[in-house]
């Protein structure tokens, strides 16, 4: 299982092998204008900062407008970018990509703890940090909490299919951009999507 695992591991957008053709190079180049277009919808908690490809390989950076500051919203901010960049490439170029496994597993992380640590489903209900040996939660409660974060992942996913969807034509020109130019500051990213 453990190899299984690795070989999965290995298939993600970094490690593919950089002669791959123009296509799969656009893909990742429309995976990270996703992130960057939806992340423009929260100026309030995130300044976008710039996108690279490189290869086979791409990068999304933004900034926290307030760091260590993370209300409600944010967090289902962050879920949304998360999500974004493998939603813009089922969307725009009809498929999806093995290697969002980390952009994924970003969106999960963030709306579990959101639900089981920090008290948004509700105080009774937010499990105790887990212990390694130490049984806190019954099976019931923790696939009740489980439940919750799935919700909210669909919930996240369906509002940014409809956002993605609306910005379509932004995205895909700041990913053609992004894959002439394969490096863009912030100024060049919010002057092509406005």
């Amino acid at each position: 299982i453990e190899e299984i695992y690795d070989n999965v591991r290995r298939l993600n957008i970094i490690d593919r092998v950089k002669d791959t053709p123009e296509e799969d190079n656009l893909e990742v180049a429309i995976h990270e204008a996703g992130h960057a277009v939806v992340a423009k919808a929260f100026p309030e908690y995130f300044i976008i900062n710039r996108l690279n490809i490189s290869g086979a390989s791409g990068e999304f950076h933004a900034k926290e407008v307030e760091k260590g500051f993370w209300p409600y919203e944010k967090v289902i901010a962050n879920i949304k970018i998360s999500m974004a960049g493998i939603l813009a490439q089922k969307i725009i170029c009809g498929r999806g990509s093995v290697g969002c496994d980390i952009d994924l597993q970003n969106a999960r992380i963030s709306a579990y703890n959101m639900i089981n640590m920090c008290g948004y489903s509700s105080c009774w209900e937010t499990l105790q940090e887990n212990k390694q040996g130490v049984k806190t939660d019954t099976l019931i409660k923790v696939r009740r909490m489980e439940k919750k974060t799935e919700v909210l992942l669909k919930k996240c996913e369906k509002e940014t299919i409809k956002y993605i969807k609306e910005h379509k034509i932004q995205i895909s020109s700041l990913g053609r951009l992004l894959f002439e130019k394969k490096h863009l500051k912030s100024s060049e990213i919010l002057s092509c999507i406005g």
